[in-house]
């Protein structure tokens, strides 16, 4: 039994269960049922793993992981939770987790991520997270048509000189593609201004980079106009991207400029890829290959994907826990994950976080009246004229 390993959890049956689970596979397993149990243990042994829970009546799991880790021993952590959220698991990986798993585990997933993170596999973890450290979006990964068409127009838009406008949904992954289009201009030797570009003068910039989720475009309305209205200087290139508006909403009122516009594909539309972006996300946030059957590939790939990558990051997460692909999401479900997979809702202005919350709502209503707006008129008690308005305004098709 050389892979020793320590447990800590606040809740004695799941030490005890996972203790028993692990030593059937061959590891050697200590538990600690609390904070300074857990330093005792740790302090008096050398372990090469440590399972370590996140919430505890003395200590919090990330607390702990911190101390641990600046002892600087060669030790792998994984941690664990029944309420976490990706801010959460994201926080764990940046002190030093090697993986994050949400209760209630799948014994099996537990037992296989415990693997890779001892001495046996350490090797194919080192090939998996350098795999994915570069962040790229899934939208930028896939082999479909619409994917490729796509992945070519984004390296159009790094090497060439004219501006640019793309938009999509409110549940597209707009953080992983500006952090990975703000590291690919770097690397051509562009010079980003990243700051308000509505107040600087941006003289001296090869690429102004606009999220327009970023600014109160109501309040602001008219600086922003006048940004739009003025010439852009001749080596400056303009790259404005927002979930809020539409195309036309912005070619009508802002683009006094020469644009070219993109659209990011719904994930409806590069359905070949579905299978694809399940692994590579999974992979990503998981460090780990997930186990699927035929069964789990034909309900992915048949799944309509109303609600794109905010489904599938709840989906994704979901089969982590439960080894089930559990797709339709409720409405609660929808409005939780939104808060967990989207914790900055709560720093958004209110008209923002409204818009948010009716899409959502119009979405699950739309879907459940069969698309017909006559009956979603009936079902929610809205009168039809405003709901096609409604719709319009928050591009729901």
């Amino acid at each position: 039994m050389k892979n020793k390993i320590l447990v800590v959890d606040d809740e004695p049956n799941i030490c005890f269960l996972i203790k028993e689970i692990l030593e059937d596979e061959g590891f050697q397993v200590d538990i600690a049922n609390n904070g300074e149990k857990a330093r005792n243990a740790f302090n008096k042994n050398i372990y090469e793993l440590v399972l370590l829970d996140v919430w505890m009546p003395d200590v919090d799991g990330i607390s702990l992981l911190r101390e641990f880790i600046s002892q600087e021993q060669k030790t792998n952590f994984i941690m664990m939770s029944g309420h976490g959220t990706v801010d959460t698991a994201i926080q764990a990986t940046k002190f030093g987790a090697k993986a994050f798993l949400e209760k209630p585990i799948s014994l099996n997933h537990l037992v296989e991520t415990i693997k890779y993170y001892t001495s046996e596999k350490n090797d194919t973890v080192i090939n998996i997270s350098k795999l994915y450290e570069k962040k790229i979006p899934i939208s930028l990964q896939g082999n479909s048509i619409s994917a490729i068409r796509f992945q070519e127009t984004v390296k159009s838009l790094i090497d060439d000189s004219d501006h640019y406008f793309i938009s999509g949904s409110l549940f597209y992954e707009w953080d992983s593609f500006e952090q990975y289009l703000t590291n690919q201009l770097q690397e051509f030797g562009k010079n980003v201004i990243l700051d308000d570009p509505f107040s600087v003068e941006f003289k001296g910039a090869d690429i102004l980079l606009i999220h327009l989720e970023d600014y109160d475009i109501k309040f602001n309305l008219k600086k922003v106009k006048n940004f739009f209205d003025r010439s852009f200087a001749s080596a400056s290139k303009v790259i404005v991207f927002t979930k809020s508006l539409s195309i036309e909403q912005f070619r009508v009122n802002f683009s006094k400029q020469k644009f070219n516009f993109i659209e990011i594909p719904k994930l409806s539309e590069v359905r070949e890829d579905i299978l694809k972006n399940f692994i590579n996300l999974f992979k990503s946030q998981f460090n780990i290959e997930p186990y699927l059957t035929n069964k789990h590939i034909a309900l992915l790939e048949s799944y309509s994907w109303p609600f794109e990558y905010l489904e599938l990051n709840f989906v994704v997460r979901n089969f982590n826990s439960t080894n089930e692909i559990v797709t339709g999401l409720s409405q609660n479900q929808l409005l939780s994950d939104l808060l967990s997979l989207r914790n900055e809702i709560l720093d958004l202005n209110y008209r923002e976080a409204k818009e948010i919350f009716e899409y959502v709502y119009f979405k699950h209503h739309l879907k459940n009246s069969n698309e017909v707006i006559s009956r979603l008129a009936g079902r929610i008690d809205v009168e039809r004229t405003y709901l096609y308005r409604k719709l319009k305004k928050l591009n729901i098709q």
